[in-house]
């Protein structure tokens, strides 16, 4: 009953310090990503800052905005200004986390131009972004820990806009902070990178797992100490030893390999979850992702800035959209498409919609967050197949580390039943 009761501590020692603790931070990391790119999502919706609004502001709380523009100068401990070429603002930064967006555009895609009479049946190539995603990754940190940004850096903010004695600020207000992004490149780009980089690579090494880790192996080694003392104890002895081992021989064979087939499949997973979310990305100007346009063969609905977007599909019997198209469309398509079946039966236009004495045309959004996009095949019917092909990946990532744990563990209780007599 001893033996039994002494197997049970040390099991619940190792899972709780190499499964439970770090599994606690996953989730956290995990969520905290997630508000991430959802915040960035809803706060597209919010209008760009206007200096012709100018005439209408008043002290007090103006609203939700958001706003691009480089950094000017920085005042005191937790105010910088930021300047657009129109209009400089500031932003309060006290308790505020920075979002470091990586610098490398994952767009690698293909696009047509229209305008210059380019056909639209020529061979799509899907963007690139898994290659980019292997070792990128986002950082967050707070304004105190920064010591100095140089002048010229890019910067967006959003969140509420107040007025104080005629000067406009950003600042966080009723418990909601800022989101603020620094980031290189067009600001045309920063939404999809951000959505596309903000996720962590492997959720499990996070900030509280090297510690449960460490943690656990000294436990687990004085277990061993204290019950290699009795002579009755030797099986406890045997298996705690094995288990403070065990992180340090994941890396060792033969259960490599399939370490390596799990950090695949995982990345894998992890790439179509954010393909997933780039499909669905131009559909939160139709009053979100839920309802079924699958019917629909044109939608017009309204920009932030009160300027016409459409989604227009088109059918196996048109090559091109039912309106004509001015400027450069990017092609937006899964991995799951192979290159045979790249020619899509139908596929999905979004852009913005004019209408002037010359007629009807669709075009690049002035709102750099809106895109001129066309998605070969049902973007609704693509989304959900990487949904469900990533949790496949994970399944089976998660079957191939449990399978390595299982399988080292065995070897080392194996070899160290030879030594501990």
């Amino acid at each position: 009953m001893q033996t039994e009761f002494l197997i049970i501590i040390i099991l619940f020692i190792a899972l709780f310090f190499y499964i439970v603790i770090p599994a606690i931070g996953a989730f956290i990391v995990r969520e905290r990503w997630r508000k991430f790119r959802k915040g960035l999502i809803d706060i597209s919706l919010f209008p760009l800052v206007d200096y012709s609004d100018r005439t209408t502001w008043k002290e007090g709380l103006l609203g939700n905005y958001r706003f691009f523009g480089n950094l000017e100068a920085i005042q005191g401990e937790n105010r910088i200004w930021l300047n657009n070429g129109t209009i400089s603002i500031a932003v309060d930064l006290q308790d505020v986390s920075l979002y470091l967006v990586p610098s490398q555009t994952p767009y690698q895609g293909d696009y047509h131009d229209y305008s210059r009479g380019t056909s639209g049946d020529s061979a799509n190539s899907p963007e690139d972004f898994e290659k980019a995603l292997s070792y990128q990754e986002p950082v967050s940190v707070k304004w105190k820990q920064i010591f100095s940004l140089p002048e010229g850096t890019n910067v967006f903010v959003a969140g509420s806009l107040t007025m104080e004695k005629g000067r406009i600020i950003f600042q966080s207000h009723s418990g909601r902070p800022l989101l603020v992004v620094i980031f290189d490149g067009v600001k045309q780009e920063l939404l999809k990178r951000s959505i596309w980089y903000g996720r962590q690579k492997n959720e499990y090494w996070n900030q509280f797992t090297l510690t449960s880790l460490v943690t656990g192996f000294f436990l687990l080694l004085f277990c061993t100490y204290i019950f290699l003392k009795i002579s009755s104890t030797r099986i406890p002895a045997l298996i705690s030893l094995s288990l403070s081992l065990l992180p340090i021989t994941l890396l060792l064979p033969p259960g490599v390999p399939l370490l390596f087939l799990y950090r695949i499949l995982w990345k894998k997973a992890r790439s179509l979850r954010a393909e997933r979310d780039l499909l669905l990305l131009p559909f939160r100007y139709f009053n979100g992702n839920s309802n079924d346009f699958s019917r629909e063969t044109k939608i017009i609905t309204k920009l932030p800035d009160q300027s016409n977007y459409i989604m227009v599909r088109n059918g196996s019997s048109s090559s091109a959209s039912f309106l004509p198209i001015k400027g450069n469309v990017k092609i937006r398509t899964s991995s799951l498409i192979s290159s045979r079946g790249s020619q899509e039966k139908i596929s999905y236009l979004f852009g913005a919609y004019k209408c002037n004495e010359t007629g009807e045309y669709i075009t690049q959004p002035d709102d750099p967050m809106a895109e001129l996009i066309q998605i070969p095949g049902n973007p609704k019917k693509l989304a959900k197949k990487c949904h469900n092909r990533a949790q496949l990946f994970a399944f089976f990532s998660g079957f191939c580390i449990l399978s390595e744990v299982l399988l080292n563990l065995f070897l080392l209780l194996f070899i160290l039943q030879y030594y501990i007599q």
